[in-house]
């Protein structure tokens, strides 16, 4: 055999080599940026800020849940219909998280975040805040198509949560 069909065999291994490691440095480096978009909701959701937030919104999810299924709705109702500076805060407040939920749940669906992390660090929290609030937000979508992915979203992560366990 001539040196020339070594060199071609070698540089034919050397390429699949190099292939290899391009491809697996691919699915690496995805993988990697879908738990750092993971982490930054994290980050968001347990933020100074948020937590504030998260406070209020309590408030006003236990104050929904100690009332009977008639008067949520009610409560529900006059707070979107409300003008008070206070229920104006409060609203605002309550669209901050659902918000940031809804984005989660978005990014979730298109594939952008990591499903094991997303799944294990908001598989109890969203779905919670969905029960606890779901008079408001079925009011808001009364008028508005509003918070269908975050209710879908919630969903998915009861079922992954089992399927992961």
């Amino acid at each position: 055999m001539d040196i020339k069909i070594y060199i071609g065999i070698a540089q034919i291994f050397l390429s699949s080599i190099t292939m290899t490691i391009i491809v697996c440095g691919f699915f690496y480096s995805r993988k990697h940026f879908k738990i750092l978009r993971s982490s930054h909701y994290i980050e968001r959701y347990n933020s100074s800020a948020m937590i504030v937030i998260k406070t209020v919104v309590n408030d006003f999810a236990f104050e929904l849940n100690e009332l009977d299924e008639n008067a949520r709705e009610e409560r529900a109702s006059s707070l979107i219909k409300s003008r008070k500076s206070e229920d104006l805060k409060l609203k605002s407040q309550l669209t901050l998280l659902l918000n940031l939920f809804t984005e989660l749940a978005i990014a979730f669906e298109g594939g952008a975040l990591d499903e094991k992390t997303t799944v294990k660090c908001f598989h109890v929290v969203i779905p919670k805040y969905v029960d606890r609030l779901l008079p408001y937000i079925n009011e808001c979508r009364k008028s508005e198509d509003v918070f269908s992915s975050l209710l879908k979203f919630s969903e998915t992560l009861e079922k992954l949560e089992k399927k992961i366990n």
